[in-house]
């Protein structure tokens, strides 16, 4: 098929210069006053030919071309279809604006998840659509990482939707240079993270029921010697009851006295059993604070070891006093000590020796909680896979306690794992990292 373009601008070339070679030639003849010679006319004919090779070349070369430029306007066509369909089919809002905020560009995705038209958001500048504790951050993020290197790392913001509700969103800022290399404009892919948030939201709720269901079942298996614990103060306080009022009505009121001072002893111990119970299996938000690893150790072994001597089982205590704090929720602790010290009983059920060791210990990084018995030991099978939900060496055992306690260690920063005794038996080894050292803990030191 022939290029109008190309075939016109040779034709136009061809006649022009063939009736310049003519008109040129009847000069010269008039000029020198002699009719045309074959050496005249040879010339004519070598001008002619000398147009019609031109021509020739001139319509090929205005062919490539053309056929050059219809190519880079079907790449560019192409490539513009292409940058327009994934403008559009991106499942991640897509926005541009100037260096001050004006809005450049946007797709249809960052158009619904702010609930506005593209026509209202040029309108806008993009710190209206941003809370105010938000510009601060977003200004340093801009200074700091996109003018520097040109893009900024995937950070965390929120917007304004149209109905005047807060869309939570992540977003990474590229930076555009014009042909000067001078910034121009910024555009960001943005995700609207409301949908995973509210996943995030409801995942944490059931985990925390989950850990809270963890915790009334350690206090049910140990319910047996709550309830004997709590009949020694309250049987206690019925006797010191009855012989107060056997001293009253003899007359003797100090010795009465003193027996009603021993009731409320034991009515003060039958209520810290209750309110230890309380706190342990109470159901309320994550709180966590600096705290003392072997305080908790001694409140949680206060629990899990209600009624242990009765079961022949000897504690053994190796606190180290140099510990630093830790920032934990002490409940949430508490309740990973109980389990262990629960399993570490029960592993010693039919055993002769019945040894159950609490140590605390400071390694370079970490501060440790070790809890060892003399059981049987977990067969090896067993123990790559023990801190799996519903993996369990009881056998009437659920299988979900050492699955609840590695989540609470690994939400606090730390690790959780069995090793054998080298005495025989079973040693579980928490690892906490310490707390950030404070002004005053310097200073101590």
């Amino acid at each position: 098929m022939k290029s109008r373009g190309a075939w016109r601008i040779s034709c136009i070339y061809a006649v022009f210069g063939e009736a310049w070679i003519i008109l040129s030639s009847v000069l010269v003849w008039i000029q020198m006053r002699e009719p045309p010679t074959f050496s005249s006319f040879l010339e004519v004919g070598k001008g002619t030919l000398f147009i019609a090779v031109t021509s020739v070349l001139l319509y090929a070369m205005l062919r490539r071309w053309e056929a050059e430029i219809h190519r880079r306007d079907a790449d560019l066509r192409q490539s513009e279809g292409r940058y327009r369909l994934l403008h559009e089919s991106l499942r991640d809002g897509f926005v541009q604006v100037t260096m001050d905020g004006s809005f450049l560009d946007c797709n249809t995705v960052f158009c619904d998840m702010l609930g506005y038209s593209a026509s209202e958001l040029f309108t806008l500048n993009y710190r209206d659509l941003t809370p105010p504790h938000r510009h601060d951050p977003e200004n340093e993020i801009i200074t700091t990482q996109v003018m520097v290197r040109g893009y900024s790392d995937v950070y965390e913001t929120e917007y304004y939707h149209k109905n005047g509700t807060i869309v939570p969103a992540e977003l990474r800022a590229i930076l555009v240079r014009d042909d000067a290399g001078q910034p121009s404009s910024i555009y960001a892919i943005v995700r609207d993270t409301s949908e995973r948030r509210a996943q995030e939201a409801r995942a944490a709720a059931v985990k925390e029921q989950l850990i809270h269901a963890g915790r009334v079942q350690e206090l049910g298996q140990v319910s047996a010697g709550i309830a004997h614990e709590l009949n020694q103060p309250l049987a206690a306080m019925q006797n010191y009851a009855s012989a107060a009022k056997r001293l009253i009505e003899r007359g003797d009121g100090i010795g009465a006295s003193q027996a009603v001072s021993k009731a409320c002893e034991q009515a003060t111990r039958a209520g810290d059993i209750i309110q230890r119970m309380r706190n342990f299996v109470e159901k309320r938000d994550t709180n966590k604070k600096r705290d003392d690893v072997n305080a908790i150790i001694r409140e949680a072994a206060a629990l899990a070891l209600i009624g242990a001597k009765a079961a022949g089982v000897e504690a053994h205590y190796d606190l180290a006093t140099d510990l630093p704090p830790v920032i934990v929720d002490r409940v949430q602790i508490e309740q990973v000590l109980v389990n262990l010290l629960h399993n570490a009983a029960d592993a010693m059920a039919d055993m002769p020796q019945r040894v159950l060791s609490l140590s605390s210990r400071r390694n370079a990084e970490a501060v440790e909680i070790v809890v060892g018995d003399t059981g049987r030991g977990i067969p090896d099978e067993i123990l790559d896979t023990l801190f799996q939900p519903f993996v369990t060496t009881k056998q009437h055992g659920m299988g979900i306690g050492l699955s609840i306690s590695k989540s609470i260690i690994e939400a606090h920063g730390g690790e959780i794992f069995a090793e054998p005794n080298p005495g025989g038996g079973t040693r579980f080894c928490v690892r906490l990292p310490p707390a950030p050292v404070k002004a005053e803990d310097a200073l101590a030191t």
